[in-house]
């Protein structure tokens, strides 16, 4: 298997000439794209996305207190500290509101499969339901 050190959106065909045997072959070179991991408010908070609210608010305050701009000694860090805090503000704000937060998670994938649980769950609660009902009237009938 060929890798790339640089990845491409789409598959190329390459044509290269062998010089040893003077003739012509082609590739077929097919790679996908590396995402980039782009920091989530879980990142920024350090918690998980399993978090309980208990564990967003302590991790709100650890990181308040570790960026509060005026915790900041160095008049040249202060610009730092302050967006660092307004990213905590922010992912607390989000990960504090419970209907915030699904919004959030939906958005970058994470209630994908936890929402496709449950409308698996409730089409087999209604398919359970259908089968006992169906029981129910074959039992209810009386037998020749």
């Amino acid at each position: 298997m060929l890798r790339l050190s640089n990845p491409i959106h789409h598959a190329t065909t390459l044509s290269f000439c062998d010089s040893n045997r003077q003739r012509a072959g082609r590739l077929h070179v097919t790679a996908s794209v590396v995402a980039k991991h782009t920091p989530t408010l879980y990142d920024t908070l350090l918690i998980s996305p399993t978090a309980q609210q208990e564990e967003i608010k302590a991790a709100f305050k650890k990181a308040a207190l570790r960026c509060h701009p005026d915790t900041c000694q160095s008049p040249a860090n202060k610009q730092l500290f302050t967006e660092q805090f307004k990213q905590a503000r922010k992912a607390y704000e989000v990960l504090s509101d419970p209907l915030h937060r699904l919004c959030y998670n939906v958005s970058i994938g994470i209630e994908d499969s936890f929402l496709e649980g449950l409308r698996r769950a409730r089409s087999e609660d209604t398919w359970a339901a259908r089968v006992r009902r169906a029981n129910q009237q074959d039992q209810s009938r009386p037998s020749d």
